[in-house]
């Protein structure tokens, strides 16, 4: 299979505008990117690689100043943007353009829905479905040196390149497995939970052991969570920079009032406590006035021994429609189908779904296997009852 794609490298506005208006009338484009995050809260972008056919276009970040004909490819519905693992490449798009690829078709999640690896990487997916082995030395280059090595553009290109031939071989396998509505629909959740960035003032409910803490800690939490997140943000660094992701708990548990106090904290490094120390007091203190009628409610504890009978239920159930249906198991929600079913069922007595579990499964999942699943464990309770 001929490896040698036409390449261009594009670093001044002119070229760019040229290069979309080749695309503007293509079915599909590959696209892609490279960037550093080593030590930032963002991605910084180093090379935007985009092509059709065997024509890939390298498109320099550092040096390109109007985005405004490339931005318009990317939101033009009628081009299919081809990409693998599609996630960081949006939040690059969505940081450094204001806008995302829309559609996407992702080929790392078309291949989980053809029953192979879920997250199968790019190399691996290209000898399987091409035959192609793609070298992996270049995944860890800098991407931001002036110029790139040769070895760098090669590698760059050929990640676009494949990825023209992958697509109509996945969408053919996809559409005789009546799965491309499903591939579709997952995609489009994607493109749009990477349009909203998380909210600050949320960030607490993903902190570990979370659910041991009572409301008047979880306010604490809340807010240092809070101060972190925004924190990084601004400041551009990692959060575990502003407060390591080890200390959020001791602080709310313990709610030191002092520096003396604040640097016996898990994790809590001189240089966090110079920089943000005095800080993390002030919104520590700040927390334990709120009233009680503001505190967070206490998050759920992890479910009880005495459910696991139906947590294995469920998960058996999932791993056997995963494989009835020849998809990846990881497909299946099933840590979020227990944790919520099961609740119901403690609660109420019933297996019975919610409006989030609704949402958060969207339409195939909902219709395939939901249904399916409550009146399965509503009989398994029957049957326990009449024995």
């Amino acid at each position: 299979m001929d490896d040698a794609p036409q390449i261009q490298w594009i670093a001044d506005n002119e070229s760019l505008a040229q290069a979309c208006q080749q695309w503007q009338d293509v079915p599909y484009l590959g696209l892609d990117t490279e960037f550093i995050r080593t030590s930032t809260f963002y991605p910084i972008p180093g090379l935007i690689q985009a092509g059709h056919d065997d024509q890939v276009m390298l498109i320099d970040p550092l040096a390109i100043t109007d985005w405004t004909p490339f931005r318009a490819i990317l939101e033009n519905t009628d081009i299919i943007k081809v990409m693998h693992a599609a996630g960081e490449d949006l939040e690059v798009f969505q940081r450094l353009l204001g806008t995302l690829p829309d559609p996407v078709f992702d080929t790392q999640l078309a291949v989980s829905f053809l029953g192979t690896d879920h997250c199968m990487g790019y190399q691996r997916l290209v000898e399987r479905f091409l035959g192609v082995e793609l070298a992996k030395d270049e995944t860890r280059s800098d991407w931001l040196a002036r110029p790139l090595s040769d070895n760098q553009i090669r590698y760059a290109a050929l990640d676009v390149y494949y990825l023209n031939q992958l697509y109509p071989i996945l969408t053919s396998q996809l559409a005789d497995k009546q799965r491309l509505d499903w591939h579709r629909e997952d995609c489009d959740n994607m493109i749009c939970n990477a349009r909203h960035e998380s909210d600050p003032g949320e960030a607490w409910r993903d902190a570990k052991l979370a659910w041991k803490l009572y409301p008047r800690q979880l306010a604490v939490l809340r807010a240092i969570c809070q101060f972190r997140e925004k924190t990084a943000r601004q400041l551009d660094v990692p959060r575990n920079k502003v407060i390591h992701a080890a200390s959020l708990w001791p602080l709310a548990r313990y709610q030191p009032d002092s520096l003396d106090k604040l640097k016996r904290i898990e994790r809590m490094t001189p240089a966090i406590l110079r920089v943000h120390g005095p800080t993390i007091l002030a919104h520590i203190r700040e927390a334990l006035k709120v009233p009680e009628s503001e505190w967070p409610e206490r998050l759920p504890a992890p479910l009880p021994k005495r459910a696991k009978l139906w947590v294995e239920a469920i998960r058996n159930y999932g791993h056997t429609t995963s494989e009835a249906l020849q998809i990846a198991r990881e497909l299946i929600p099933v840590k979020l189908l227990a944790n919520t079913l099961v609740r119901q069922y403690l609660d109420t007595g019933e297996f019975t779904t919610t409006p989030a579990l609704l949402n958060a499964l969207g339409n195939w999942r909902r219709e395939t296997i939901l249904d399916n699943l409550i009146v399965h464990l509503n009989n398994m309770q029957q049957q326990s009852e009449e024995s």
